[in-house]
């Protein structure tokens, strides 16, 4: 018996998850759906990425975080 995945936030995920949020104006809720993904986990990856464009100085809202920035702030034990 194979065991499914655990969802797994990318890059593009988060990207997505962020423009169907504050673009779209997408519901968590509605956003867990088209990902297969729990409503928990949507808010936690919004909140993790909001926290840390919080602590980015301002002169560094230029678009140009590196691959994966977001992780070097996630707790060791969901590395």
């Amino acid at each position: 018996m194979s065991r499914a995945r655990p969802f797994e936030w990318t890059d593009q995920r988060l990207l997505q998850l962020l423009h169907l949020k504050d673009v779209e104006g997408l519901t968590f809720g509605q956003i867990a759906v088209r990902f297969s993904a729990s409503r928990s986990s949507v808010i936690g990856a919004y909140h993790r990425v909001d926290k840390v464009m919080r602590d980015v100085p301002s002169d560094r809202h230029d678009g140009s975080m590196p691959p994966r920035w977001w992780a070097e702030r996630r707790c060791p034990r969901h590395v």
